[in-house]
């Protein structure tokens, strides 16, 4: 999302195998949105991710089904052009035989510094890394970190200096600290935590992971355990586990912070609603601010300013 502009993935119907669309939106002052355009992914179907960078003036996007990694130029109105750069993933690490018998790249992030592109991909145990040609749009192969074998990365959150990032792994529910390589833009793992308290069995998997506005704290949402964990970010990325909240709901599959970094909404796709918690910037904690409306199977949220 930019200050105006909202980019999505759907799905075109009647369209075969590779069915996937992106499309831009432009968010008027009621908050509702008119749509853009919409550009058909040739090469992939469902796709399940996307990330613009203004800067760039690119929005980018992967397949989970497909192992695509796709490249598209935005103009200054927000049409989405064709297609500039193309990867795709292929094979799985196969040691989760249900879950990585193939690639399945998860989501993907721009460097805040440099113009790396970054894919976690839960099938093959691995985040890849891509150099970026802003001029043409371009995606060449640069790096590969193997991560944990069967921990199936999913999503990533960096930090602002360029220096670390994190990435939740969804099938073990860890998270892993990850220190970045600023002049080649390789990774290496340097610390991993567990997301979920001790004493708990049951089956979960993790979802989300996001930086709070000020990166003084870390969020990672679990589906099974149904909570958000909460750590406190110390120096060089280091984490400290200050507990867990309950989601208020089954599957919190995606929440997002406000810009003022005092309130969080959280999705509980398993539980079909949109819930509200207070956050202490200076603690990290959450405080139920009762507030909750129904939302059927909801997968993604995200604030916007309405005037």
């Amino acid at each position: 999302k930019d200050a105006d502009r909202l980019f999505s993935t759907g799905i075109l119907d009647g369209t075969g195998e590779n069915n996937g669309v992106l499309k831009s939106f432009a968010i008027q002052n009621d908050g509702s949105l008119e749509e853009i355009s919409a550009r058909p992914a040739e090469k992939s179907p469902i796709l399940a991710y996307v990330h613009y960078r203004g800067d760039y003036e690119h929005v980018f996007t992967i397949s989970y089904v497909g192992g695509g990694v796709h490249a598209y130029p935005v103009d200054t109105s927000g049409i989405i052009g064709d297609e500039s750069g193309y990867a795709k993933h292929v094979g799985g690490s196969g040691v989760v035989g249900s879950r990585q018998l193939e690639a399945h790249p998860h989501s993907i992030y721009t460097h805040p510094r440099k113009p790396y592109v970054y894919v976690p991909d839960l099938g093959q145990d691995a985040i890849l890394h891509y150099n970026f040609d802003p001029a043409t749009g371009k995606l060449e192969m640069a790096s590969r970190l193997k991560s944990t074998g069967g921990g199936g990365p999913r999503h990533m959150a960096f930090h602002s200096s360029g220096s670390f990032a994190y990435v939740n792994n969804e099938i073990t529910s860890t998270v892993d600290l990850l220190s970045i390589d600023e002049g080649d833009g390789s990774m290496e793992i340097v610390d991993a935590h567990s997301i979920l308290p001790e004493e708990f069995k049951g089956p979960n998997s993790t979802a989300q992971i996001l930086l709070s506005p000020d990166e003084r704290h870390l969020y990672v949402s679990n589906r099974g355990h149904d909570s958000i964990a909460i750590f406190a970010v110390g120096e060089k990325g280091a984490l400290s586990s200050k507990g867990l909240v309950p989601s208020k709901g089954r599957s919190p599959r995606n929440f997002s912070i406000d810009p003022t970094g005092k309130w969080m909404a959280i999705i509980n796709r398993g539980g079909d609603n949109l819930v509200i918690y207070k956050v202490d910037p200076d603690t990290g904690s959450l405080k139920d601010a009762k507030l909750e409306t129904f939302v059927s199977t909801p997968a993604c949220v995200s604030w916007v300013r309405v005037d």
